[in-house]
C-alpha cells in the first residue's frame, strides 16, 4: 500500500520562558475519525490503520494528544460524510454549523471560570466537574478541551484499488518454462490529508476557530 500524506502548511509557535524550570505540555485535540469521501469504501480496519498511522506520524513530544469526545464530533462526522472531496473551503461550512458551536459552547465555560475570582483548587474542580456533567463529558475530557490550542481532522483525499490477474512462469536450468502459476495482484494507492484548526481566545475571552 502506498501512503502519501498531503498536509496543508501550518506553523506552531511555542513560547518558552527562559527562566522557567518546568514546561507544561500543550494539548492538541483531534477528531478521532477519518473522513472518507462518499464515493470511497473503506473498512473499519482500514480507517483504524489510517487513524493510528497519522497519529504516530505527526506526534511531537512537546504536546499531549487528546481525541475530541464522540458526543462533540457526532454531528460533524454525519455532515462531512456526504462530501465527495475534502478541503478547508468545503469542510468549513459543516465545521461552522456542527463542530465549532459545540467547541465554542464548551470553551465558554472558560469565560465563566475566569470570571470567578479566588477559587480554591477544590472549588475549581467541583465547578469543572459540574459543567462537564452538564455537557455530557468527563472532567478529564472537559479539561483537555479547555487546554487545547489546536485540533486536526484526518481525511482521505483519494483511494484507488486495482485487481489484476497475471501468470508467473517457473523455468528450469535451461530456461525452459516448466510451469505457469496464475496469481492475483492487488494495488492500493492512498492519499491522505490533515485539516488543522486553531482555537483562538482573544483578550476579551471571545473564542473563534
Amino acid at each position: 500500500m502506498h501512503r502519501h500524506f498531503l498536509i496543508p502548511c501550518f506553523a506552531l509557535f511555542i513560547a518558552v520562558t527562559a527562566y522557567s524550570q518546568t514546561y507544561k505540555k500543550k494539548v492538541v485535540s483531534y477528531v478521532d475519525k477519518v473522513l472518507v469521501p462518499s464515493q470511497v469504501q473503506l473498512s473499519a480496519e482500514q480507517t483504524g490503520y489510517i487513524r493510528n498511522t497519522v497519529a504516530r506520524t505527526i506526534s511531537f513530544e512537546r504536546f499531549n494528544y487528546v481525541p475530541l469526545p464522540a458526543s462533540v464530533v457526532a454531528s460533524f462526522g454525519a455532515g462531512a460524510s456526504t462530501l465527495s472531496r475534502f478541503s478547508p473551503e468545503n469542510v468549513k461550512p459543516i465545521l461552522d454549523s456542527t463542530l465549532a458551536p459545540q467547541l465554542l459552547k464548551i470553551l465558554d465555560i472558560n469565560k465563566e471560570l475566569l470570571s470567578k475570582q479566588n477559587l480554591s483548587e477544590t472549588e475549581r474542580n467541583t465547578f469543572l466537574a459540574t459543567k462537564a456533567k452538564a455537557a455530557g463529558l468527563s472532567a478529564n475530557e472537559l479539561t483537555a478541551i479547555l487546554n487545547s490550542g489546536y485540533f486536526y481532522i484526518p481525511f482521505v483525499d483519494s483511494y484507488i484499488h486495482t485487481v489484476k490477474k497475471d501468470v508467473r512462469e517457473e523455468k528450469d536450468d535451461k530456461g525452459k518454462v516448466t510451469k505457469k502459476i496464475p496469481f492475483t495482484k492487488y494495488t492500493h494507492d492512498l492519499q491522505l490529508g490533515l485539516l488543522w484548526y486553531k482555537l483562538d481566545v482573544d483578550g476579551s475571552n471571545n473564542v473563534s476557530v
